[in-house]
């Protein structure tokens, strides 16, 4: 079958391979795409270093997981320097080298996963604008240092940050040091994250002392939110009540896992519909 597809690929645009068992894949599907001189758009089950495809002129890549190393300039995202956008579905556990510095000159947005190890320094990509990050090792979040350093080697100017079990602490000089990487944000969701919510009032507001996210024009909350979901704090209602009543109401949404609403938190959610904060939804776990 491969060998009937190799050469007969010429307006083939997108590609997903889907292996119908754990195995390596054979030396036909390996080379039965090379030719493909339209294909931008690939999607694959993990990061094959030895499939021939046409890596330089993708646009568009999505590994699932990354069981194999792939923090290499001569690997897969080395060879794919005009992609605009990648989505890593799972890091490998080992951590970058000084020397694997990936560059993708072109790239806009990216979203990755990772289990708990570390992240930061394996990527240049000054054009990125849009960034999603998940740590999949709970009870562990992502850390704001590690967050920070990673924005801050990229070299980019990030228009769009999302985030999922984010930590952001007391730690003052952190916070500062985040929200110095991003001045010009206009979009920040934070999902099922480990927050001070004081400091985090200090970001948003942009007469503090730390400085804020003076660009900032949409702000997602997504409380309660993972495999196990947070309580919801007093201090998050305080947060969301305080933007409620001020002028920053119409940049805000918040939305809830039903699984992490308790019964005298009902009341509270009602009042912030009714003083014009937009609830996004309230989704059954």
């Amino acid at each position: 079958m491969a060998r009937l597809v190799k050469g007969h690929t010429p307006i083939l645009r997108t590609m997903c391979l889907i292996p119908s068992c754990d195995i390596a894949i054979t030396d036909g599907v390996i080379h039965a795409f090379e030719e493909s001189p339209e294909l931008r758009e690939v999607h694959l089950p993990d990061n094959y270093h030895e499939l021939c495809l046409p890596w330089s002129q993708l646009t568009h890549l999505r590994i699932s997981k990354s069981r194999r190393p792939i923090f290499s300039p001569d690997g897969i995202l080395g060879r794919s320097a005009n992609l605009v956008e990648l989505d890593l579905g799972a890091l490998p556990r080992s951590p970058p080298k000084k020397d694997q510095l990936v560059h993708l000159p072109k790239l806009k947005r990216l979203r990755f996963s990772y289990d708990g190890s570390h992240f930061s320094g394996w990527l240049r990509a000054p054009k990125l604008e849009s960034l999603d990050v998940n740590n999949t090792c709970s009870p562990h979040f992502v850390d704001l240092e590690e967050l920070s350093s990673f924005i801050s080697c990229s070299e980019c100017v990030l228009l769009s940050l999302s985030v999922a079990n984010l930590g952001i602490g007391n730690h003052g000089r952190s916070l500062k040091k985040f929200v110095a990487g991003i001045p010009s944000l206009s979009r920040l969701e934070l999902r099922g994250s480990k927050v001070d919510w004081r400091r985090l009032a200090q970001v948003i507001a942009p007469k503090d002392s730390l400085g804020g996210l003076t660009n900032i024009q949409h702000v997602v909350f997504n409380l309660g939110t993972g495999h196990k979901p947070l309580p919801l704090q007093t201090d998050a209602f305080r947060f969301l009540e305080w933007l409620a009543a001020s002028r920053h109401r119409s940049l805000v949404s918040a939305s809830f896992f039903k699984a992490a609403i308790r019964a005298e938190d009902e009341w509270r959610i009602s009042r912030l519909m009714e003083s014009g904060l937009q609830i996004l939804r309230i989704v059954e776990f």
